[in-house]
């Protein structure tokens, strides 16, 4: 034995034992006494089994980590849709944390820019989430924004669009409302966030207006064989998919947006810490026109025609993009998604995805901000709402 060496006696070597367990024990106790993750609810309009099925895809594939979160659907009553397969795919796949709530409130024609029925059931939905997301869809009548309908325009659902608008007003306020006291003065950090179809009922319930058809009206094309000339950074959804339909064939197209580096989150978005072009995912025919009170740009195509990212400046939780981060086309390569019929591979969309590093990080950047937003919203929710 070396000097100043000891070597561990049997007893020395059960009083260690004993300390290690005592500490086990402890240990254990400190865990089992943490509280649970806070709730986190977020909303979500236009709960079908698509749209359930991109946030669940988002949540597993870790792009939107939020613990204790609860997604609940909401619709109205009015709606064309049939939510059905949406309730099937919650108690197939995600039973503990979705649900879906149909809503009955009175909604006419007359009242989407005013006080109505349903006020006192959006403030309720308000003071019992963390935030909400609008996603994708058809045209809104442009009798909305107080335009007639071009030939371009396609209606397909007027009820969710007077739903979706009229709490949209309520949230935000509007021009078209002035007694309106927007509900976001008493949750100003309440997530609001409109993808595609949701960003333009942002402007609209903003008092702006729509561009009804961007190839016509931005680029005078009047064909889809005109459109197939058009420079990629000019095309917001595929001119091939109506030429040649054929199963698996989509309308989605991988175009660049160009980020205000000016915008204080685009730091956070796109590598290097400043703005510049990233490639996206759109499938959309109509843009923002003129911008609604209070929403501010900060990111545009290429060309600077198409407004391809909004943000508010008076709640700065409430964001809108007119591309779609969400979809599951991007992230899941099993997924058939053709560009043409000889397209030659299940989904050219996932398979741009997972070579293109610079997308891969904004996509993560936009999703982790996502959550960060809904996780600084619910901490910041008046405790006797929290209903943990």
């Amino acid at each position: 034995m070396n000097p100043g060496e000891r070597r561990a006696e049997p007893g020395h070597r059960l009083a260690a034992a004993a300390l290690l367990g005592v500490w086990l024990l402890v240990a254990a106790g400190v865990r089992a006494a943490e509280p649970p993750p806070q709730q986190v609810t977020l909303l979500l309009t236009h709960p079908s089994r698509g749209e359930l099925g991109n946030i669940a895809g988002l949540v597993r594939r870790g792009l939107l980590r939020v613990p204790g979160l609860r997604v609940r659907g909401i619709y109205h009553s009015s709606e064309w849709d049939d939510y059905q397969p949406a309730r099937s795919f919650i108690s197939e796949e995600a039973p503990e944390w979705m649900e879906i709530e149909e809503l009955t409130c009175s909604l006419p024609e007359d009242r989407v820019f005013a006080g109505n029925d349903c006020s006192r059931v959006f403030g309720q939905l308000v003071e019992e989430a963390d935030g909400i997301i609008f996603p994708g869809g058809p045209d809104i009548p442009p009798a909305l924004y107080g335009e007639k309908t071009r030939l371009t325009t396609v209606i397909e659902n007027p009820p969710r669009h007077r739903f979706e608008i009229s709490l949209l007003v309520h949230l935000l306020g509007s021009p078209r409302a002035p007694a309106l006291r927007p509900l976001l003065e008493r949750r100003p950090r309440f997530l609001v966030l409109g993808l595609c179809l949701g960003m333009q009922s942002l402007n609209v319930a903003s008092g702006g207006t729509l561009v009804q058809d961007i190839p016509s009206q931005l680029y005078g094309v009047q064909t889809f064989e005109e459109g197939l000339r058009l420079p990629a950074d000019r095309v917001h959804r595929s001119y091939r998919a109506p030429l040649r339909p054929a199963q698996g064939v989509g309308w989605a197209v991988v175009h660049p947006v160009r980020i205000d580096a000016s915008w204080p989150a685009a730091a956070a978005l796109l590598p290097g810490g400043r703005g510049g072009v990233v490639r996206v995912v759109s499938l959309h025919h109509q843009a923002l026109g003129r911008l609604g009170r209070d929403l501010q740009v900060w990111a545009t195509s290429l060309d600077g025609k198409v407004v391809e990212g909004v943000h508010h400046r008076r709640y700065p939780a409430v964001l809108g993009v007119q591309f779609h981060p969400e979809k599951d086309i991007l992230y899941d390569a099993d997924h058939i998604y053709l560009a043409q019929p000889e397209a030659g591979q299940s989904n050219y969309i996932a398979a741009w995805y997972a070579g293109d590093a610079r997308a891969r990080a904004f996509h993560r950047a936009f999703w982790k901000m996502i959550g960060e937003r809904l996780r600084a919203s619910a901490a910041a929710r008046p405790p006797a709402n929290r209903g943990d």
